[in-house]
């Protein structure tokens, strides 16, 4: 690849394009190029359009061009159900060990990462960001943890509607 764009003279910058495939998955795309030109929309399609899927560009631009974090989430949470499952059973299974009733959410958030691992080839990138959003809707959802995380005030009470 050149120092500059062969289409536009650009130099290289980050910037983003955020697409939503027809299964209406949300992902973004840091590509090197500071320029919209088609051919770097057709290696977004190549890189976001997951498996030849159409998809429609929602965002093209700087930083704030992308998919926010609560987008993320709620894409990655709807896509991977067995996340929120795997948490919640490491949950329980750290109060009936232990006996504890507090546990920090990062703890139980390795132990996944690891378990996905080597249990499968496939496991999902897990983002540390999602942290926040998992612990409190864990807290939510599941009378008997209710209140097994502390937490301090995060974007992730307001995206889920949640007080801290």
């Amino acid at each position: 690849m050149s120092a500059t764009c062969d289409h536009c003279g650009t130099a290289p910058a980050a910037w983003y394009v955020a697409v939503t495939n027809t299964d209406g998955v949300k992902a973004e795309l840091r590509s090197r190029w500071s320029c919209a030109h088609p051919d770097h929309l057709r290696q977004a399609k190549e890189v976001v359009g997951h498996g030849g899927r159409e998809f429609t560009v929602t965002a093209v631009g700087d930083e704030s061009a992308a998919v926010t974090t609560p987008e993320r989430f709620e894409t990655f949470h709807r896509t991977h159900p067995h996340v929120y499952q795997v948490l919640v059973r490491l949950a329980r299974e750290w109060v009936a060990r232990t006996g504890r009733r507090k546990v920090g959410i990062a703890i139980l958030w390795e132990r996944m990462r690891w378990e996905l691992a080597v249990q499968t080839n496939e496991a999902p990138k897990l983002n540390n960001d999602y942290r926040a959003y998992y612990s409190r809707l864990i807290m939510a959802n599941e009378p008997d943890l209710s209140e097994l995380f502390e937490v301090r005030r995060s974007a992730a009470d307001e995206a889920l509607g949640l007080a801290a």
